[in-house]
């Protein structure tokens, strides 16, 4: 009789699953220590931050192809209006 060690059991979620899952509750874990408020989506808003900062960096074919997805869904999704953005035409009217 042979046993098939190198299955998951039927019940248990697949692997990345389990792993985002376990990084995810790690997260959360360090940011309740550090004495902050937990925020929504915490991946999906790292992801847009970085992608708004690279944004002011590099073309935004350039940011897309990297990130994996359209210019489209960069702008519907990702980007986002920082303070410096507000600060920056702030500026530009008082010289004005």
């Amino acid at each position: 009789m042979s046993f098939r060690l190198c299955c998951a059991p039927l019940f248990a979620p697949p692997v990345p699953q389990l792993l985002f899952r376990s990084v995810r509750l790690s997260f959360a874990k360090i940011v309740k220590r550090a004495g902050l408020k937990p925020w929504p989506k915490p991946f999906q808003n790292l992801r847009a931050t970085r992608e708004t900062e690279l944004m002011e960096v590099y073309p935004s074919h350039v940011v897309v192809s990297w990130i994996g997805h359209s210019e489209k869904v960069a702008r519907k999704h990702y980007l986002q209006t920082t303070d410096a953005h507000f600060e920056k035409a702030v500026a530009e009217q008082g010289g004005q």
